[in-house]
């Protein structure tokens, strides 16, 4: 079975599956899109999936919508939500967090980094590689671009879109998803963790992993960065 069709199979079971840890996810995201059809799962949750890491599954939820803010208050007007600092709706439900945005309120799209007026646009604006892709809840259908089973196929994480609210985080992020799951990174990752870290005051092992890219930056040996796993940075 192709990466795709296993990774949106793996998708919709998840969804459809009403006796999940939380039972209440697979009830919110059905009412969220009955009101909002045009609706779909973008970022993390897609990313975790492709990793196979379905059953360890925990972080916030970010719903994409083609609506407008107005019905989309409407729509998730019973789980009180709030304004998150990011232009879009953030509400729980029992211990899950969602947010939820119209697409042009998205920040890629808000700060004009891209355009269009579809979900395959919105993937131009993810900061990685592999978060470019987005899971369309009522037609249970993974939207990605071409190349993107090649990401999780050969474990290297890079750039979508450089431009990001907030780099500092955005490179803290890189050191743990590359640890967590043992990914390479692309030369132009590695020079965007060192720009924004080597100043910084880090944890001991994260020093060494920023340390250790600053040799590859440096370098001009190798296009690709990989953790030597005979001395592999401890959490």
């Amino acid at each position: 079975m192709r990466f795709q069709q296993r990774l949106q199979r793996n998708l919709k079971r998840y969804l459809d599956r009403p006796t999940v840890r939380r039972p209440q996810l697979t009830e919110t995201i059905n009412a969220i899109t009955a009101s909002l059809p045009e609706t779909v799962i973008f970022g993390g949750m897609v990313r975790e999936f492709a990793f196979g890491n379905a059953r360890k599954f925990v972080s916030d939820i970010d719903l994409v919508t083609l609506e407008e803010p107005i019905r989309i208050a409407k729509a998730i007007s019973k789980y009180d939500p709030v304004l998150n600092k990011f232009g879009g709706f953030r509400f729980v439900v029992g211990k899950q967090k969602f947010d939820i945005w119209s697409l042009p309120d998205t920040w890629g799209f808000k700060h004009k980094f891209a355009t269009g007026i579809g979900f395959p646009d919105l993937l131009k604006t993810s900061f990685f590689n592999v978060d470019a892709a987005c899971y369309h809840v009522r037609r249970c259908e993974l939207i990605c671009p071409d190349g993107y089973a090649d990401c999780f196929n050969n474990r290297l994480l890079d750039i979508n879109l450089a431009e990001n609210p907030n780099p500092i985080s955005m490179a803290h992020r890189t050191l743990n998803l590359a640890r967590t799951h043992q990914l390479g990174l692309t030369k132009r990752l590695a020079q965007y963790v060192v720009s924004n870290l080597r100043q910084q005051t880090l944890h001991w092992s994260e020093h060494l992993f920023v340390m250790a890219l600053v040799e590859f930056v440096e370098s001009d040996d190798c296009d690709i960065f990989r953790l030597d796993l005979q001395r592999e940075i401890p959490a």
